[in-house]
């Protein structure tokens, strides 16, 4: 796959379980010490993630970080 074309997959996948809690961008990066324009840059494929990062988002998003990142 695509590096870019994974970055936009998982940030699509992160929009559609964060709306899926009923979170905003503001309270999901509020959740994980973050701000806005971070979720929003993760969530358009605009950055490549750390896997910290990542495993944060997994445990707010309430999924495995394995399934989190298998698209």
């Amino acid at each position: 796959m695509n590096h870019d074309k994974y970055l936009v997959d998982l940030g699509n996948k992160i929009k559609r379980l964060r709306n899926d809690l009923g979170y905003s961008q503001d309270e999901l990066a509020e959740l994980i010490h973050s701000n806005r324009l971070a979720i929003f840059r993760i969530e358009t494929g605009k950055v490549n993630s750390s896997i910290g990062r990542l495993r944060e988002l997994a445990e707010v998003l309430k999924v495995e970080l394995g399934d989190l990142v298998t698209l």
